[in-house]
């Protein structure tokens, strides 16, 4: 579907005006002050997190002989930073400093 504007020189497609509309808003300060400080303790908690699998499971935790309990903890935390990366690239692209 195409919007044709004046005498139909224009023509700009229907999916184009619909990603207009729904692009993500710019983060008020105040939102931006709510997300920060839970946004850093999720991450220094996922860092918290790694360091100590690393220091756990060392080796073994790189090698393909991993055990049941190794490849739980592992996967679980995994998909916890999946989780994080994800709400970042949500966050990022509605952030930008004021000029």
């Amino acid at each position: 579907m195409a919007v044709y504007g004046g005498i139909g020189l224009v023509s700009l497609p229907f999916d184009f005006i619909a990603e207009y509309a729904d692009r993500p808003r710019r983060l008020t300060q105040e939102e931006l002050d709510k997300i920060t400080p839970r946004l850093l303790n999720i991450s220094l908690e996922l860092i918290q997190t790694g360091e100590a699998l690393k220091k756990k499971y060392g080796e073994e935790a790189k090698s393909n002989s991993r055990s049941g309990k190794t490849l739980k903890e592992i996967d679980k935390y995994e998909e916890s930073v999946q989780n994080f990366e994800a709400v970042i690239g949500s966050v990022s692209p509605r952030y930008r400093k004021s000029l």
